[in-house]
């Protein structure tokens, strides 16, 4: 039923999304898809194609993509369960000497995984653009030399570090131990995020976040900023208020310094970090009690930190592996008629089925 199911899939992906099709990996014999090797479907898929990768309690193997795809895993949030889903090794997103930025475009749902955005460091004055992340864990990295232009991350748990510029892109409502970009950066924005470590910004505007760590010794008392707006920021941590170093043209406005953003689990920076560092469980609940400065500190009204916003964080679960729904834009089948209930030998099973989206 389950291979039943994923060739269903494929079909509503197709009408979905018009001339791109849907591929489905999985390295679990109990529930098999098209492909078992990650590698092979990013291989076999076309531009704009979509993968649908299953959970697994095993690693997918290291990818390379060198193409603009969607993948799709089965998502995780450590805060509800100690299980992730879908859980890559390394996805890599390059392109070959010459070539077009040609994993440009790509978008990632509900994967745990090591990215690299950019290999190619012979190539350097090229760069990557219009990358989304979306619900997923693990580290955002980019080689020296790769400029990338309009990433989008949301809801994501992890690190970014990304060597060089960033521009026109978007970090928000993510749960974050480290970030830092590029010197020569600009129009960004990182917004609604819990920060809980070594932090760099260029040319940025940060709003609405919480800067997190209570803990004495703290290594949050070194992060640098250039071209770079903080407003409305929460900053509750064992030294002195933004101790930044290397500043050059930064302005505070609203910002409330040294004030417990009071969680609903009180939280050290070991469990803020311990969502990035795979421990498990992580012990902190990151929703407001009443009272909370960060409640109404938003500059559009709603709360600082990963639940406000336009893209708050979600919580919830669906079984032991899916703990978000599905992105909204993913089809799903809603009926389904077996037209011929018997087959003879090599025959053909008609089927016919009905699908629509959450938007």
């Amino acid at each position: 039923m389950k291979k039943i199911c994923f060739v269903l899939l494929s079909v509503v992906g197709i009408s979905f999304c018009g001339q791109s099709k849907v591929l489905t990996v999985s390295n679990n014999t109990n529930s098999p898809g098209q492909y078992t090797d990650l590698q092979a479907a990013c291989d076999a898929a076309s531009d704009y194609d979509t993968i649908y990768i299953h959970a697994s309690e095993t690693y997918y193997s290291a990818v390379n993509i060198k193409k603009p795809l969607v993948l799709i895993g089965e998502g995780a949030l450590p805060n509800q369960q100690v299980l992730w889903g879908t859980t890559v090794s390394s996805i890599t997103f390059t392109y070959d000497i010459g070539s077009d930025l040609p994993s440009s475009g790509s978008r990632v749902y509900g994967i745990n995984a090591s990215f690299t955005i950019g290999t190619d460091k012979s190539n350097t004055n090229k760069g990557i653009s219009g990358i989304v992340f979306e619900r997923c864990k693990g580290w955002i990295y980019s080689n020296p030399g790769v400029n990338i232009t309009g990433l989008s991350i949301h809801q994501f748990n992890g690190g970014i570090q990304l060597q060089g510029a960033l521009v026109n892109s978007i970090i928000s409502n993510s749960i974050l131990h480290n970030v830092k970009w590029g010197l020569y950066s600009s129009n960004n924005i990182i917004r609604n995020c819990i920060l809980s470590s070594y932090s760099q910004f260029y040319g940025a505007v940060v709003a609405n976040n919480i800067f997190y760590d209570p803990n004495t010794g703290s290594t949050l008392n070194f992060f640098s900023a250039e071209n770079t707006t903080f407003t409305n920021n929460v900053c509750y941590f064992s030294t002195n208020p933004f101790p930044l170093q290397n500043v050059n043209n930064v302005t505070y406005t609203g910002n409330i310094v040294d004030k417990n953003p009071k969680f609903v689990q009180s939280a050290t920076a070991g469990d803020v970090n311990g969502y990035v560092a795979f421990t498990a469980p992580p012990f902190a609940n990151f929703n407001l009690l009443v009272g909370s400065p960060a409640l109404t500190l938003g500059t559009d009204g709603t709360q600082a930190g990963i639940y406000g916003g336009p893209t708050p964080w979600v919580d919830g679960g669906e079984g032991v592996y899916r703990y978000f729904a599905m992105p909204s834009q993913v089809p799903y089948v809603t009926d389904m008629d077996i037209l011929n209930t018997a087959i003879p030998l090599n025959g053909t099973l008609n089927v016919k089925i009905k699908a629509k989206t959450q938007q």
